[in-house]
This record gives C-alpha cells, sequence and structure tokens, in this order.
C-alpha cells in the first residue's frame, strides 16, 4: 500500500469519521445520496445502512486509502478521495465506500460519503 500523500488530511478524515456522533461530521452528499438511494447498486442495501459500516472498519483497525483525484468533473472540489474496502456478506470483494474531506475544522472536520457498489 503505498504511503498517503497528506497525512494530516487522512488523520481528519480518520477523525471525521470517529466523530459520527456529532451531527454533520459524517454525511452523505445530498444529491449522491439521492441518486443512490433511487438505485441501490447493491438490492436492499442503502445509504443510511451503509453510513454505519465504515464508522465500524476504521475503529476496528481497518485501513482507509488515500486517493489523488484525476476526474477533472471533481478535482475543483478536492485534491483527495478516500476509500474502504469492507468485507460484507455476499461480496466476494467486499463493500467500497468513497468519500471525501468536506471541511478542514481540525475540531470538528467532515465527511461527505459519495458512493458505495461491490
Amino acid at each position: 500500500m503505498p504511503a498517503p500523500d497528506d497525512l494530516q488530511e487522512l488523520e481528519l478524515v480518520r477523525k471525521a469519521i470517529d466523530l459520527v456522533e456529532v451531527s454533520g461530521c459524517l454525511e452523505w452528499d445530498e444529491k449522491e445520496e439521492k441518486r443512490l438511494r433511487a438505485r441501490p447498486p447493491i438490492a436492499n442495501l442503502y445509504p443510511d445502512e451503509v453510513t454505519e459500516l465504515p464508522v465500524q472498519f476504521v475503529r476496528n483497525g481497518g485501513t482507509i486509502f488515500q486517493k489523488k483525484e484525476t476526474r477533472k468533473e471533481w478535482q475543483h472540489r478536492r485534491n483527495y478521495w478516500y476509500k474502504v474496502n469492507i468485507p460484507y456478506q455476499g461480496l466476494l470483494k467486499g463493500l467500497f465506500v468513497e468519500f471525501y474531506l468536506f471541511d478542514e475544522d481540525p475540531d470538528y472536520p467532515s465527511v461527505s460519503l459519495v458512493n458505495y457498489h461491490q
């Protein structure tokens, strides 16, 4: 696994996920949540059910991968995006969850969840 480019940002992401009980620290991007709710990529698994999965995964020592943003449609909003691959019953490759750092507040950072799939 390559070392993250921005350890400080990665730690803010980790902190935001751990602060899930604080409103606004771990939320779905509204547009993406509507899209995923209308057409869930995994039958009977909806965004609100997915929200807690990365929290437990990270709290149990799971790895958050930091990726340089190379998609032109997202580069104006962020330098990095993040993913976790969570073991999930019935999914051979696990559950992929994508998110990004929305607010860099050092006390209450915010992460926006944007996607999940096999």
